[in-house]
């Protein structure tokens, strides 16, 4: 189950929201094995957010994957959230940061799931 949380400093519109939704489950679909039917998206926009100490509007994206991805995957999915993120949110792409993480166990389900 991936999970993408977007906090970005400038403010989103019902739409904005959507296409940044579905240009983020494109991109997961980027990795093999990896669909929308069980991606999980949260935006927090509009947040106060500071960059090498200035307040702007910069988006952060915190990625997490089950499973084991392997580098060059991570970076097609990194260069694919980051371009719709800065063009949907109409930010540089320098303005925005991804992190990556992959885990060998999720809970879900009720339960916790490893390899």
């Amino acid at each position: 189950m991936p999970y993408i949380r977007v906090s970005a400093g400038k403010p989103a519109t019902a739409e904005q929201e959507l296409a940044l939704k579905a240009g983020l489950a494109r991109a997961v679909e980027l990795i093999p094995g990896k669909k929308e039917a069980v991606l999980m998206v949260e935006i927090a926009a509009g947040q106060t957010m500071f960059y090498r100490g200035e307040r702007g509007d910069f988006a952060f994206i915190d990625a997490r994957f089950s499973g084991e991805i392997p580098f060059e995957q991570q970076k097609i999915f990194t260069e694919a959230a980051i371009k719709t993120t800065s063009e949907v949110l109409g930010l540089d792409k320098n303005s925005v940061n991804l992190t990556f993480l992959c885990f060998d166990a999720w809970g879900t389900k009720g339960t916790l799931l490893g390899r």
